[in-house]
């Protein structure tokens, strides 16, 4: 592909014209036609594009020479969730290149989604054979990008099968070979994080941010690891990054209250949830810092009986730091659970050992107190119970009970 159709694709998608966005198609060669139809899924255009592919995708059992046409009208379609329409589309694609390795992914998927499993391993299997001699070093940028590709798909299957080291080493190479694209070592980083592998997460965020300085996600994922080892300056300057970058994003002042909370400053922590509140009336997230700064400056007459049904309501944040493909409230269920059979003599020994390294602030012990006192209770109300800690103290706990915490350096 050429990078002017990059551009231009580029620009017509941040202007919001999709229109010349199929007009780029209708006058493009080669397989710069391919990069507009795969940017216009992307944007989920797929009754577009399906309109656009029709004419070429006419006969799946006389394919024709082409299979990227094939490919595209196969993901399209699993994108629009038909399945078996996919599935005859990427086997099209195959019968004409049995080495495409787009429908080799594709039909993976497909075969994942139809519970075929060994099905779907061999086709991801043959695409990681036939990439197998690209690395870091191989100057061609679309191999490179292909090969990390087919490691995600490999790393999320190794995911829903509950098989971290697998799920690790895929990020790791999609990290290594994809070394121009911030998400690979993003999904490394929050894998980490909720392994408890807090020095190699924080590691593993440092790279998406040096490959993308403006990603917010991974700006407010490295706040909160940040946070959680205990460097509260570190993490509240990176929050203060990601508000600079966009003020008007309610997640990064809601961060910005969270990492001010665990230092201590607790005023400022009101400031912050105030600006989240005005710019997000409905995030949760913002009542409930609120509500625990107030309670450590002793002012919990002032919580408003108002805010009652978003105390009650899990936070929006962890989604946004984690994406769609982890889920932040099972590790924290895993960790109090954990935390649920331990003696309790034993876990406030443990506690103690959080406010004398000074990774949560002394203001805040009764409430953490009263969370050890009320740890029976809250397991019976998962996943809710984010709700009854202060944010960032199920995070402080996991990393301690991980032997993972990092001693502050403010």
């Amino acid at each position: 592909m050429s990078q002017s159709i990059i551009d231009q694709i580029d620009e017509l998608i941040e202007n919001e014209e999709h229109d010349k966005l199929f007009e780029l198609f209708d006058n493009a060669q080669g397989e710069d036609r391919w990069t507009v139809l795969e940017a216009a899924l992307e944007e989920e255009l797929t009754e577009d594009v399906l309109e656009r592919l029709a004419p070429l995708t006419q006969d799946p059992e006389a394919p024709g020479k082409e299979a990227e046409p094939w490919s595209l009208k196969g993901l399209a379609h699993y994108y629009d969730d038909e399945i078996d329409d996919a599935l005859e589309a990427f086997s099209a694609a195959l019968q004409i290149n049995p080495r495409h390795i787009p429908a080799l992914m594709g039909r993976s998927l497909v075969m994942r989604e139809l519970e075929y499993d060994s099905a779907a391993k061999l086709d991801i299997g043959k695409a990681q054979w036939l990439l197998e001699d690209v690395t870091a070093e191989t100057e061609d940028e679309d191999k490179r990008q292909t090969k990390a590709e087919v490691h995600r798909v490999l790393a999320n299957m190794a995911l829903e099968d509950e098989d971290i080291d697998a799920a690790r080493a895929a990020f790791e190479v999609a990290t290594e070979v994809g070394y121009e694209d911030a998400s690979y070592p993003l999904e490394l980083a929050r894998l980490l994080s909720l392994e408890g592998e807090l020095i190699e997460a924080i590691e593993a965020v440092n790279k998406s941010v040096e490959r993308d300085d403006v990603g917010l996600e991974a700006l407010l994922l490295k706040s909160h690891l940040l946070g959680m080892a205990g460097k509260n300056q570190e993490a509240i300057e990176v929050a203060r990054s990601a508000v600079a970058i966009d003020p008007e994003e309610p997640y990064s002042q809601a961060q910005l209250a969270s990492v001010l909370l665990l230092a201590g400053r607790t005023q400022e922590v009101l400031e912050a949830c105030d600006k989240a509140i005005e710019l997000e009336p409905e995030m949760p997230d913002s009542y409930s810092l609120k509500a625990a700064a107030l309670q450590a400056l002793g002012r919990a007459e002032e919580i408003d009986a108002q805010w009652e049904h978003f105390l009650q309501e899990p936070p929006d944040l962890p989604g946004f730091m984690y994406g769609d493909n982890f889920d932040p409230y099972e590790e924290a269920a895993d960790t109090l659970a954990e935390l649920g059979n331990m003696d309790p003599n034993d876990l406030m020994a443990m506690a103690n050992q959080l406010f004398q390294s000074g990774q949560i602030p002394e203001a805040l012990r009764p409430l953490m107190e009263q969370a050890m006192r009320d740890l029976p209770a809250m397991l019976q109300q998962m996943p809710d119970l984010m709700k009854a800690m202060p944010p960032g103290m199920a995070d402080q706990l996991g990393a301690l009970n991980h032997g993972s915490s990092i001693a502050d350096d403010d």
